[in-house]
């Protein structure tokens, strides 16, 4: 994101099967040089590979639901697998909630769709910080579905505001 750095705190006690996919993936580098967008609702999603074939091997893969933690409400800087407006639709696209978010699109999450459970968050940020980390003109959103079929290339060449993580690795 620019040059930024951003330390992302898992909480395995919120999400047990959430935090065990996104750290498998982490260590696998998934993560590393995917695009993020900003979807200008309140979220910064990344997720889809930089290589249409990395991803197949995560697609195929359930990720058991994790359990509704009424407890836990989401704020600004949690992290979640995004569902796919259903249950089982969890694979490797996550949200970041940013803090332009409005309160209504915070009363779905782990309520109208309760698939979306929190596993971590992000340390230690500046939320005014924060909302400046994804900004896109109108129409210059990184295409996911463009680069799930070709990869990251193409949205580098097309799109060079696309803000991409450069590396996600596991910190003890």
């Amino acid at each position: 994101n620019r040059g930024r750095t951003f330390e992302i705190l898992v909480k395995p006690g919120w999400s047990p099967q959430g935090a065990a996919r996104f750290l498998a993936l982490v260590r696998n580098k998934y993560y590393d040089m995917v695009a993020v967008r900003d979807d200008q609702n309140g979220f910064a999603h990344f997720g889809v590979a930089r290589d249409p074939v990395n991803i197949t091997d995560w697609l195929n893969e359930d990720i058991p639901e994790d359990p509704t933690l009424s407890q836990i409400t989401f704020q600004v800087g949690m992290i979640s697998f995004a569902g796919n407006g259903k249950p089982k639709t969890r694979p490797t696209d996550v949200f970041i909630v940013m803090p332009d978010v409005s309160q209504n699109m915070l009363h779905l999450l782990g309520h109208e769709n309760p698939w979306e459970t929190p596993f971590g968050f992000i340390k230690n940020v500046n939320h005014t910080a924060m909302s400046e980390w994804f900004a896109y003109n109108d129409n210059d959103w990184p295409d996911f579905g463009t680069i799930n079929e070709n990869g990251n290339q193409f949205e580098k060449e097309k799109n060079t505001q696309t803000d991409f993580i450069e590396r996600c690795i596991v910190v003890r």
